[in-house]
């Protein structure tokens, strides 16, 4: 008896992927990175031309530095017409009136402290930065192109979280649980990895009757978004006939072996292989049955 399983074809994908686009539009000055380069968290990724931001962010200081000025100027009045209002010097109408443009003076340093902050912000949009460690999967621009919200500079992914997603029959994925362990299979590196079953989206694809299956893997620096891989699903036990390999004779297309009879002369039994193979055997689907004896040539 035998393990079965079944093989799944399914495609990697990043858990975490990002597309870097600016939040402004402005010239690009620097693009720091190229495709397949490793960033860390927070390095900065794309300047853009940010002079005018700053002429912006300048004028602003200015403005809060006449609002200071303008305020100080109106404090001092204030406080000397309610001196003078309390010995009765001034009518009280002149003391309205101080007040009043002290307050006026306070809300526009506060309205020219708001504009700096926003002038700012606006300023530290023209850097931007790695928002995880990852690695840049494309770069879409060039220094000189101008950039604009919602066009994408760069796209990058997080090579630490990979997982495989694959679209599995309904029997099959009643037998599987969030948590489970699963064989992976990339075939183009030639590795078996140990995942474990992160997702199952709980609906079918009308036309296949199908599941979404997705399976999270270990961090491995050679897995790529888009690579082949295969989950390796235990279907349960199967009992499987292995003979020789040395044993099977072939006429055109078909097999055959000499199968050991108790009395009389050896018969020749055509055979249909499988896939599977063992220690030199070879898996016999149709032709044999368990138990039976066949001969292999110069024995």
């Amino acid at each position: 008896e035998e393990e079965q399983l079944e093989r799944v074809p399914g495609t990697l994908t990043a858990m975490r992927e990002t597309t870097i686009s600016p939040r402004i539009t402005a010239a690009i000055a620097e693009i720091k990175v190229r495709a397949a380069d490793k960033v860390q968290a927070g390095q900065v990724l794309v300047e853009l031309d940010s002079r005018d931001l700053q002429a912006r962010e300048q004028q602003a200081q200015q403005s809060i530095n006449a609002a200071q000025a303008r305020q100080a100027d109106a404090e001092k009045n204030y406080q000397r017409m309610k001196q003078l209002v309390a010995d009765g010097t001034i009518p009280r109408s002149q003391f309205d009136t101080a007040e009043a443009d002290f307050t006026a003076a306070k809300a526009e340093l506060a309205r020219a402290q708001e504009a700096a902050r926003e002038a700012g912000a606006w300023r530290s949009y023209a850097t931007i930065a790695a928002p995880y460690a990852g690695r840049v999967v494309d770069r879409y621009a060039e220094p000189g192109d101008t950039a604009m919200p919602g066009q994408p500079i760069l796209r990058l992914y997080d090579p630490a979280r990979m997982r495989v997603e694959a679209y599995v029959r309904e029997s099959l994925a009643s037998l599987l649980r969030p948590g489970m362990g699963l064989p992976v299979v990339v075939d183009a590196l030639g590795r078996r990895l140990e995942g474990r079953v992160e997702e199952i989206v709980p609906q079918a694809e009308p036309g296949s009757r199908s599941v979404l299956v997705k399976v999270a893997l270990p961090e491995s620096a050679d897995l790529y978004p888009g690579m082949f891989a295969r989950l390796v699903i235990p279907v349960g036990k199967t009992r499987r006939i292995y003979i020789p390999r040395s044993a099977v004779l072939r006429v055109g297309q078909l097999t055959y072996v000499w199968v050991k009879e108790e009395a009389g002369e050896p018969d020749r039994r055509f055979v249909k292989l499988g896939d599977a193979m063992r220690d030199g055997q070879v898996e016999v689907l149709s032709g044999l049955t368990s138990g039976t004896l066949v001969g292999v040539p110069g024995s």
